[in-house]
């Protein structure tokens, strides 16, 4: 647990993928049978990659913008599978997307403005 805190404060990214996993989780229990176990388990599964990612770019700074650019692909992911979603109506309300829209676009901010510095300092 301590690690996480760890990891929380010196990396905002992991924090949000953290919080971003949490918020689909409770999304996807208000999901209806039908969309729980289709959208909601791809929901679920995607924003655990992405975490796992995220994590991984953290750990391994020896394999740090591979993971980034890994992270990027599965929060892209995230986004089509979220508005995919909206349009068949999984949502119990609109503002639930609403949060999970907000929090997809910070993320890929996020990791954006990583991948870009990790570019400008050349690593690997």
């Amino acid at each position: 647990m301590s690690d996480h805190l760890s990891l929380s404060k010196r990396f905002p990214i992991y924090h949000a993928t953290h919080m971003l996993s949490v918020a689909v989780e409770e999304a996807v229990r208000r999901f209806s049978r039908y969309h729980k176990y289709t959208l909601g388990s791809d929901l679920r599964r995607l924003s655990a990659r992405c975490h796992s990612a995220v994590s991984h770019a953290i750990l391994r700074p020896e394999r740090r913008l591979k993971m980034v650019v890994r992270a990027s692909y599965w929060a892209d992911e995230i986004k089509f599978t979220l508005q995919r979603a909206k349009d068949c109506h999984a949502f119990a309300r609109f503002a639930v997307f609403e949060q999970l829209a907000a929090a997809i676009v910070d993320v890929i901010r996020q990791l954006t403005r990583w991948h870009d510095k990790l570019q400008r300092h050349g690593q690997n």
